[in-house]
């Protein structure tokens, strides 16, 4: 995990030349866009959403300043338990991701 600390991925984005890009990052990028059956020309047709543009994000983003309460029954949900839990991300960063693998969802 320490060597994708610090590593960066690109946006996928409709003007970028991703032949420029790491061949492992292109192999990614292509599985990708055949896996949703979308193509980078198909992020031209988003225009009413507003215009996509290029940046990178980091691979792994570590949540800090974590802070969790203690279980209480849901009153939503008979016979089943919540907890509250906090924690910052990086821009960028989803925290439903972060949520998923605390719980193992």
């Amino acid at each position: 995990m320490n060597y994708l600390k610090n590593k960066t991925f690109p946006t996928i984005a409709p003007d970028i030349d991703y032949t420029k890009f790491d061949e492992e990052y292109q192999n990614i990028i292509a599985k990708v866009l055949k896996k949703e059956g979308i193509s980078l020309n198909d992020f031209n047709k988003l225009n009413d959403l507003g215009r996509i543009s290029y940046t990178e994000r980091n691979i792994v983003s570590i949540p800090k300043n974590i802070k969790y309460g203690t279980f209480k029954k849901d009153e939503l949900n008979k016979g089943k338990y919540k907890i509250s839990v906090e924690f910052e991300l990086n821009k960028g960063s989803y925290a439903t991701i972060v949520i998923k693998r605390v719980f193992n969802a």
